[in-house]
């Protein structure tokens, strides 16, 4: 028998962004653990339901914000400790130096025909 969810989506909607306003950093795992949920629980809720699915949208863009803001913020402070800001970012929004190009996203090359030949002499 499965287990009742323990939130309704509206409970947990709600529930997520109290805790966001007030901790926007937390990383999506930490959420879950504030809310009491595995991560695998948002994510199955997620495949079920738009407004969970919305949520993590939401739940990304606030931490994404809140990260900018404290890069900006950082910049203009001489104690900003730029490797732990990159650690996180990387790590909590997968912000990467490049980006990783498939050869579908190159535009197509001009392809040249060189037509030649090698005279003999005699």
């Amino acid at each position: 028998m499965a287990k009742p969810p323990k939130y309704t989506d509206e409970e947990l909607v709600k529930r997520a962004l109290e805790i966001l306003k007030a901790q926007p950093l937390l990383s999506e795992i930490a959420l879950c653990g504030k809310l009491g949920v595995g991560r695998e629980y948002i994510a199955d809720r997620a495949k079920k339901s738009e407004a969970i699915q919305e949520l993590r949208d939401v739940m990304f863009g606030m931490r994404q914000a809140a990260w900018e803001e404290e890069g900006i913020r950082g910049m203009k402070s001489r104690a900003f400790n730029a490797t732990t800001y990159i650690w996180m970012t990387r790590n909590i929004l997968g912000w990467r130096d490049e980006r990783q190009e498939s050869p579908d996203d190159q535009p197509p090359g001009k392809t040249i025909t060189l037509k030649y030949s090698v005279d003999k002499k005699s």
